[in-house]
């Protein structure tokens, strides 16, 4: 007598084999949040850079212009990073930006280059979701080194492209030496890092 599949066993079969496709496809097409956050950070940080050599914030007439450079900026509890430059001077700590005229706007979208700050929360229409980086890139955690003594990350740059960092009680001071970002992922907890090298400016993820 010829031995064959049931129909149920066919059944069965095809849906374990149809359920082992779905994750396949999952895991093929799962966005590599923690890569992509890394990019995100470097691509920000650069244009911080080219904002700040490119819109000069020298003004003879105010003693107060260096503390109204253009910088890149994530609260440290939140992960929600923006770019802008303070119309007012606010010294090491960056308090709410003007919101009609001190972030910076993406050249692609015309969105604040913002993942919600003050005003600007993360769900509103005219801030970038992709720099709330604790819930649009799965961000568990920033930790910092030779980046300055702040909690925040806060990196300014002045008009020929170099980085400073808040030092105390002081205004920003030029970077010493690289400083270092780890950016921690919340489910497998692998990191990547970006760095910026001192007096050049320059953003990499060699490091």
């Amino acid at each position: 007598m010829r031995k064959a599949f049931t129909v149920i066993e066919i059944v069965i079969v095809v849906v374990i084999v149809g359920i082992l496709s779905v994750l396949a496809i999952q895991a093929m097409y799962r966005p590599d949040h923690l890569s992509l956050a890394q990019e995100e950070l470097i691509l920000r940080l650069r244009y911080t850079q080219h904002l700040a050599v490119m819109v000069d914030k020298f003004d003879s007439n105010d003693t107060e212009w260096k503390t109204k450079r253009w910088r890149f900026h994530c609260d440290n509890g939140s992960l929600k990073c923006s770019v802008f430059a303070p119309s007012a001077a606010l010294g090491v700590k960056a308090s709410v930006p003007n919101l009609k005229s001190d972030f910076a706007i993406d050249p692609q979208t015309r969105n604040y280059l913002t993942g919600g700050y003050g005003a600007v929360s993360e769900t509103d229409e005219r801030a970038m979701p992709e720099l709330a980086l604790r819930n649009f890139r799965e961000i568990e955690d920033i930790s910092l080194s030779g980046c300055g003594t702040g909690a925040d990350l806060m990196i300014v740059f002045d008009e020929i492209g170099r980085p400073y960092a808040p030092d105390g009680a002081n205004p920003p001071k030029l970077l010493a030496s690289p400083c270092v970002i780890t950016l921690t992922h919340q489910e497998d907890k692998e990191n990547a890092k970006v760095c910026i090298q001192p007096e050049t400016g320059r953003v990499h993820n060699d490091c």
